[in-house]
């Protein structure tokens, strides 16, 4: 199982479940590739 998902765009999303085991709740973090 990935940490990261790509979404429509091709951007890589952090699913919610990782962001609130990492802390950062709702903060939405996409990296743009």
């Amino acid at each position: 199982m990935s940490i990261v998902d790509v979404d429509s765009k091709g951007r890589i999303v952090i699913p919610k479940r990782f962001r609130e085991e990492m802390g950062i709740g709702d903060k939405v973090l996409i990296i743009n590739v």
